[in-house]
């Protein structure tokens, strides 16, 4: 029984799910039963004990009354009923000392909503980010070597038939369908093609089989290559299928995610999607070394069919999955506006007050009144008129090259380069690093099995590493870019790393024992290239609007188109010459794009500038240690 009590101490739903009561900060958790679920049993019964999880309880009053024989419990609005008795006050009335009423503390459990197409993305991000791991990569690399007749080039090839049909079909059909038809209905054909990709795969390896198995050369099997041509024939329609389930992932599943997520809570849910992948990243791996583990730790083309067929299971269950997405599920845009307003009118009171701490209002008589920020100072003008300007201001600023810090121009050689050429040299040094990477970095498993001899434990146990090293990484580079500048943080790195491979390239000139030394140094160049995005996207993001911003991302898709593509120019490579000779070839690439970075020293300041919004609450001058004249000269007069 329920009693219209006047608030509790958090927000919570009650047993038959209507919405939740009024929060400590005054606003309200709703919970939608047709589009949200609480996740608060789950999380209660996984680690509900742990300190961290104390945000799932809440400590509310009750009254209790009746006699022993009919006893009623008033447990406030939201609130769960059984909650646990904490503290009891009993009230007596009357002569006979009989007990009237209680006053009780529960401890009660709050409410965790969560909408069900985030959940869906969460539950398929993780699964297919496992099953991913576990069978598209090193297992199927060293597969198809086997069935191939130990030819790189057919793996090239399809590799780049998968790649680009999942940038293609990206565009068209499925970024259209889900633009102008429904984001659900196309997540729904694609969970057709994964059940349909899960079933052919898992027909073909056994099609396949292993009676024509001939020799062993150099621990490897070797397959009888007069049906290479016909299995090869049958596996490029079946990677456009898994390309175009990869395009649904990336594409409208991500979309609807988004849409289904208030604006306020993008950067933490996309947080927890990334991380997500990256944990799922890392239990393939685990998988797939329990089970050669299992079945003796041997490059045995049976071991490899039970890794794909395990995967292949997984894969039929993201396809089911897929099914149950809706788009009623995703927030409408009235209901997020409203959220957005509400959460605006409770921080109103407190970014006022703010306000005026930061202000430094100084005014005399016949002047015009002023806020400063240390080193900048412009006229205190209403919101509005104060919003105009800066946008009159960038825009003008932008026109003349101004607007962006560090140097306008800079002259090489007959061709003037401006701060509004930025975005483009960084794409085109992406688009040459993406050409050298996309040559080995599919081949780096096979390179470990043929001329290193690793055992199937090994390279998964590299493989198990990168992904944790990568996060670690990433905030390491964060903070010496904080020092010593991004653009010079994402030179050293990438230098490095190119270093890396190069040492690869020539191991067996100068390593004796060259198992370890080469592992360490493949662990530390794909940490090392891949830990600088955020700092490329900061970048981007300075020297671009939003709307340049939207096409520059769009121009991504030709960097993934390229790094797909040179796979097939890789293999061609390695049975032309061999893995060493194509490791080279990537470090020249690679180190061409690098190059072209070194056109954005005079433009990219060593450190951000603080917006005025960063200014403290005593009004401290806060200014940024960009390169001085004669840095920004010299730089220029040698590029």
């Amino acid at each position: 029984k329920f009693a219209n009590a006047s608030s509790s101490s958090s927000s919570f739903v009650n047993e038959n799910g209507a919405p939740g009561s009024t929060s400590e900060e005054g606003g309200s958790i709703y919970i939608d039963p047709a589009r949200d679920i609480d996740i608060a049993p789950c999380l209660d019964f996984c680690c509900g004990y742990l300190p961290c999880c104390c945000c799932l309880y809440s400590y509310v009053p009750a009254a209790v009354g009746g006699d022993d024989d009919d006893e009623w419990i008033d447990y406030g609005p939201g609130c769960f009923r059984g909650g646990e008795v904490i503290m009891q006050e009993t009230e007596v009335d009357g002569e006979d000392g009989a007990r009237t009423s209680e006053r009780a503390m529960l401890k009660v459990r709050n409410a965790f909503p969560v909408n069900r197409n985030v959940m869906l993305t969460l539950i398929i991000s993780l699964l297919h980010g496992i099953a991913d791991s576990l069978w598209n990569g090193t297992v199927l690399y060293a597969y198809l070597f086997i069935v191939f007749g130990q030819r790189n080039d057919y793996i090239g090839y399809m590799e780049a038939l998968m790649g680009l049909s999942a940038v293609l079909f990206s565009f068209f059909p499925v970024g259209y369908l889900a633009e102008k038809w429904s984001k659900s209905g196309t997540i729904k054909i694609g969970a057709f093609m994964f059940v349909t990709g899960a079933a052919l795969n898992t027909w073909l390896v056994e099609w396949v089989g292993i009676d024509d198995l001939t020799k062993d050369h150099g621990g490897i099997p070797t397959f009888d290559t007069s049906r290479s041509q016909q299995i090869f024939n049958y596996y490029l329609p079946l990677m456009a299928v898994w390309g175009f389930a990869s395009s649904i992932i990336n594409g409208p599943a991500l979309e609807l995610y988004t849409a289904s997520i208030q604006q306020k809570d993008h950067p933490s849910y996309f947080f927890v999607y990334f991380a997500t992948y990256r944990i799922a990243s890392t239990i393939g791996p685990l998988v797939s070394i329990i089970i050669f583990s299992t079945m003796g730790n041997t490059w045995d083309l049976e071991t490899l069919r039970v890794n794909i067929f395990v995967g292949m299971g997984i894969e039929l269950v993201v396809g089911i999955f897929c099914f149950a997405y809706r788009d009623a599920w995703a927030l409408e845009k009235e209901d997020e506006e409203e959220e957005n307003e509400e959460d605006s009118d409770n921080a109103s009171g407190e970014g006022e007050e703010r306000g005026k701490k930061r202000r430094e209002v100084s005014h005399t008589e016949g002047e015009e009144p002023v806020f400063s920020n240390g080193d900048l100072t412009t006229p205190l003008l209403p919101p509005k008129e104060q919003h105009e300007q800066q946008q009159e201001e960038s825009r003008t600023d932008a026109e003349e090259g101004l607007s962006l810090p560090g140097r306008s121009s800079c002259n090489l050689l007959c061709f003037t380069l401006r701060a509004e050429h930025v975005p483009y040299v960084l794409f085109i040094s992406s688009f040459i690093t993406a050409a050298g990477g996309g040559m080995t970095i599919k081949f780096f498993p096979l390179y470990f099995i043929v001329d290193v001899h690793f055992t199937p434990n090994a390279i998964q146990g590299m493989y198990v590493l990168i992904p944790f090293l990568q996060v670690v990484s990433t905030e390491i580079m964060n903070s010496v870019s904080s020092c010593l500048g991004r653009v010079q943080t994402i030179l050293f790195t990438k230098i490095l790393g190119i270093l890396f491979i190069v040492m690869i390239a020539n191991g067996e000139d100068w390593l004796e024992n060259k198992g370890f030394p080469l592992a360490l140094l493949f662990v530390l160049r794909s940490v090392l290239m891949n830990s600088t995005l955020p700092l490329e996207q900061s970048v981007l993001m300075d020297f671009a609007d939003d709307e340049q911003c939207r096409r520059w991302k769009y121009l991504d898709q030709c960097v993934s188109a390229i790094w797909a593509g040179s796979s097939a120019i890789g293999g061609w490579l390695i049975d032309q010459h061999d893995y060493s000779y194509t490791f080279k070839i990537t470090a020249y690439l690679q180190g061409g794009g690098v190059f072209f970075l070194l056109f954005l020293l005079p433009f990219v300041p060593r450190q951000k500038s603080a917006p005025i919004d960063s200014i403290d609450n005593e009004g401290e001058e806060s200014i940024s240690s960009q390169l001085s004249n004669e840095e920004e000269d010299s730089i220029g007069e040698i590029l």
